[in-house]
């Protein structure tokens, strides 16, 4: 039988760590794996081996997840993982005790102890985190019907950029509240990649608030694997993510088309530029089913700064107007993503950076 070394090796294969020197990383991964009732197949290895590197070399204390569905991983039925657990692990708060860079200690000695019993709900949590929690939720608001009646006759593609761990987590909580009863977190589909899916503290909180579709970002970080491996799981997600725009009614597809966290640079947001096949793809997507498009930008690093440690803060979300269908999907998310992404003052400062 092979071991868990072995294992390893196996799993760098014609990544970019195959040749890299491993240090503390290498013996947390085969930690790991010695953990684990079974070593995962070949293709396994190779997808999440090179990306507990990545999250390991950045933060030694992330907590391993092992990514093994090959389709959308469903949500929760259950309300309390939606609600407490999924928000637990998102903010990284029971890990995070109380850091130094904590606003008020006081305050998280008060919640912790409840937090992990599991008697806050997401919304509590959420709402210590963030400060401007009642301005954000009426943004949500503001749109909540005419997205209403988008879905009442087809379905809705949201293209949002990458501000911080925060945002995915924010938005897809706020679409729970605002359209509690109406939309339901199986009824919402967001793809995301392999920094999201390898770790434990951002994983469990997308699969409690949406399905989740597995692909790898076509972007110096998502390219660290077997290009083979990820050829594969990119044509698996775009056909999953074709079936959820072009069938019935009432679905939420949710992406960055970045596929990376965004750079803050002399007071603005700077948007990796998407790859030419993945602007193809919203385009392809804008054709399937007709669906309306929306984009949400967003500003919330001051909650998650450099998306190291959670800490109190404001966050600052913007929703434009629906995709009218003039011109290309591609070229109004060119467009109009930047100007969604804006500061307290309301000025724009989102921009694509340089390819």
């Amino acid at each position: 039988m092979e071991n868990s070394q072995a294992a390893f090796e196996r799993g760098v294969q014609d990544s970019r760590y195959e040749k890299a020197d491993f240090g503390a990383e290498k013996e947390r991964i085969i930690a790991f794996l010695d953990s684990l009732e079974a070593l995962p197949t070949e293709e396994i290895l190779k997808l999440n081996i090179p990306f507990w590197m990545q999250a390991l070399q950045r933060d030694p204390k992330v907590v391993l997840h092992l990514d093994t569905r090959e389709d959308a991983l469903h949500p929760s039925r259950s309300e309390e993982d939606r609600t407490v657990e999924g928000w637990k692990n998102s903010a990284g708060l029971v890990a995070l005790g109380l850091r130094d860079n904590i606003e008020s200690p006081d305050m998280w000695l008060q919640i912790f102890p409840s937090l992990v019993k599991g008697y806050l709900s997401a919304k509590n949590v959420l709402g210590l985190l963030l400060k401007n929690y009642q301005s954000v939720q009426r943004e949500f608001e503001a749109s909540r019907e005419a997205i209403r009646e988008v879905l009442k006759g087809g379905n809705l593609v949201i293209v949002t950029n990458h501000s911080s761990w925060a945002n995915f987590p924010l938005i897809l909580h706020m679409l729970s509240q605002v359209f509690e009863g109406d939309l339901s977190p199986a009824d919402i589909y967001t793809l995301v990649g392999p920094a999201i899916t390898t770790r434990s503290d951002t994983f469990h909180s997308m699969t409690g608030l949406s399905n989740v579709i597995r692909t790898v970002p076509d972007t110096p970080n998502g390219n660290i694997i077997d290009p083979s491996i990820a050829d594969k799981i990119r044509r698996k997600a775009l056909m999953k993510c074709m079936r959820v725009v072009g069938q019935g009614t009432g679905k939420i597809l949710f992406l960055n088309p970045s596929g990376t966290t965004d750079i803050e640079d002399n007071g603005t947001i700077q948007m990796q530029p998407p790859s030419s096949g993945t602007w193809d793809f919203l385009d392809a997507l804008s054709k399937r089913g007709k669906p309306k498009f929306l984009s949400i930008g967003t500003n919330t690093s001051a909650i998650f700064p450099r998306n190291q440690h959670p800490m109190p803060g404001e966050g600052i979300v913007c929703i434009s107007e629906f995709w009218d269908g003039e011109g290309s999907a591609s070229e109004w998310i060119r467009a109009t993503l930047p100007q969604q992404i804006q500061d307290s003052r309301g000025e724009m400062i989102g921009e694509w950076g340089s390819s």
